[in-house]
């Protein structure tokens, strides 16, 4: 199958999941997300706002603020994102394509931001991810820090042996899904 082919039967998988089934998975996915040594040492950590049944981030957002983090939501900017802080979910407005986005103007550079919470239409064992085919963020991840950490989340259903790559894509070093943690560029 082709990217478009993929990313349809993946976004029908995942909207087929029931409410409570996927309520139930986005919680074990976020409770291993806050097991990771990683999300603990990172400073400024981006979240997403989930949009087609993507994994909820709330809990993380929660942790994060609780934890005096430093939160970075993307917000649509021409053809690329920009990164702006969030110091409670009532500042997410609906933006570009329906999807929740921050309202503040302060901002925070990519290269300033030690670890992304990735979203995905699906991924794949290598970290490979099949975004929504924008490429928002195969502009964005190549201004980050060489030391910063991508870490993929998304359920079992929606993780792959492979998927078709291009020589722009870059793989996340963590993916997390309800199931386990798949630790596959970490130092």
């Amino acid at each position: 199958m082709d990217k478009a082919e993929l990313r349809s039967y993946y976004l029908r998988c995942r909207l087929a999941l029931d409410a409570d089934q996927r309520q139930r998975w986005d919680a074990l996915v976020q409770r291993r997300c806050l097991e990771l040594d990683a999300l603990a040492s990172a400073a400024t950590i981006a979240l997403y706002s989930p949009v087609r049944g993507e994994v909820d981030t709330s809990a993380l957002l929660r942790w994060a603020l609780a934890q005096g983090k430093t939160i970075v939501y993307p917000r649509v900017h021409d053809d690329g994102l920009d990164f702006h802080v969030v110091k409670t979910v009532d500042e997410l407005r609906i933006g570009a394509f329906g999807v929740l986005e921050p309202s503040g103007t302060a901002t925070v550079a990519v290269d300033g931001i030690d670890l992304f919470i990735v979203p995905a239409v699906a991924f794949d064992c290598d970290g490979y991810r099949l975004g929504y085919g924008k490429g928002f963020y195969d502009r964005a991840l190549p201004a980050r820090a060489a030391d910063s950490v991508l870490v993929g989340v998304n359920y079992s259903t929606q993780i792959t042996a492979v998927l078709p790559r291009e020589q722009h894509d870059i793989p996340v070093d963590i993916l997390v899904s309800e199931q386990r943690v798949y630790e596959i560029n970490i130092q």
